[in-house]
């Protein structure tokens, strides 16, 4: 197939641009050979120029390996030494075909070119799909790290700060917790859980603060001697001071602090002083209000310091005071005398407490031996006294 052949003499650019298109639409694959030849030549069209002065005008292409080694010779600009020139005509044939291989190859190098360029992007666009799917993937997983947390480890030791003042024994404390409703929860205890605990630890009537309740980390070791890490459950607490002891009704001992509580008998008691070396025994603690227990914690602190050690034995908190069934604070002593104290609300009726504390220390101290004496009275402004029969 020669193309060029069919243009050669058209000498007006118009009239080869029209027979090109002429050409193109009954020959397309010879309109499409020269269309390529055209472009790879890169000649410059002038009017008045045939198609033998752009094959005169044309630049070097390479050289074609083929057995026409003359014709590509002349393609390349170079003639032979070992061969004569052809005649012009021959030679034109020759050339003509020569551009017509070299028109070619760019076609079927374009179209190899393109179709590794296809390949290339269908691998590429393969690839790029499997990298997105990984990291799409990739993503979900780190999403789902982040959001699914491990369980917690289980508390297995449980620690109590105290504050200061006073404490109980480990395995009192472990009786507290144990009363707990929620105690089955406190191996895996969450936020409603140790609030609820902090809420009854801080209602029992030793409890007199719970500051902090927390879950903590520590380092631990083993029997083997492994290191490990294990979940405590911290508390940090205080508790009520005892000033007297108490005998319930039950006969069970118990303790009340200075505001009038009544606290367990698993408390330790209060210390011992030169003054207070043995308090009274308060009893019927639990059937009065804090209001009486105050009252008589009181009175024995007026006391102390006036009266012999040991004098005093019992303070019965709810015992008869008079013959109409009224109740209220009597003291008891050693010797059995019963000291009639009264009740708290009796001081609005013009007797104050300091003024039955005196009457009480002068009585006793002006009577001497106890042992004779049946009661004494400070329930009104003069105290009086009855002897034993």
């Amino acid at each position: 197939m020669n193309p060029a052949a069919d243009y050669e003499h058209h000498t007006d650019p118009d009239a080869l641009l029209a027979a090109v298109e002429r050409k193109r639409r009954e020959h397309p694959a010879d309109a499409l050979a020269l269309a390529a030849w055209k472009k790879a030549a890169k000649v410059p069209v002038k009017p008045g120029m045939n198609l033998r002065e752009l094959d005169a005008l044309a630049p070097r292409v390479p050289r074609l390996a083929n057995k026409n080694a003359d014709l590509n010779a002349d393609v390349g600009g170079k003639k032979s030494a070992a061969k004569k020139p052809a005649s012009d005509a021959g030679t034109a044939r020759k050339r003509r075909a020569a551009n017509d291989n070299v028109a070619a190859k760019p076609i079927r190098d374009a179209a190899a070119e393109k179709h590794a360029s296809v390949s290339s992007h269908i691998h590429t666009g393969l690839w790029s799909v499997a990298a997105a799917a990984a990291a799409a993937a990739l993503l979900v997983l780190t999403v789902n790290a982040m959001t699914v947390t491990p369980d917690p480890l289980p508390v297995t030791r449980l620690s109590v700060q105290w504050l200061p003042g006073p404490q109980i024994l480990q395995r009192d404390f472990d009786a507290w917790v144990a009363r707990f409703p929620g105690h089955d929860k406190l191996a895996k205890p969450d936020d409603w859980v140790l609030s609820k605990f902090a809420d009854y630890l801080a209602a029992l009537p030793a409890v007199a603060e719970v500051r902090q309740v927390r879950l903590v980390h520590e380092p631990a070791l083993t029997t083997d001697g492994r290191r490990v890490q294990r979940r405590t459950l911290e508390l940090t607490m205080g508790l009520r001071t005892p000033v007297m002891p108490a005998m319930l009704k039950s006969g069970e001992r118990a303790w009340v602090d200075a505001d009038g509580r009544l606290l367990p008998g698993e408390m330790p008691g209060p210390q011992a002083s030169s003054v207070n070396r043995r308090p009274p025994l308060l009893r019927s603690a639990e059937d009065v209000d804090a209001a009486t227990t105050r009252a008589a914690v009181r009175l024995w602190q007026a006391l102390a310091p006036q009266l012999e050690p040991g004098l005093l034995a019992d303070i019965a908190l709810a015992d008869p005071i008079d013959d109409h069934g009224a109740t209220g604070i009597v003291l008891y002593t050693q010797q059995g005398s019963r000291l009639v104290w009264g009740r708290p609300d009796e001081e609005r009726y013009g007797v104050s407490f300091d003024d039955k504390v005196r009457g009480l220390v002068h009585t006793l101290k002006s009577n001497g031996d106890l042992a004779r004496v049946s009661e004494v009275n400070v329930r009104f402004r003069q105290p009086f006294f009855t002897l034993r029969k």
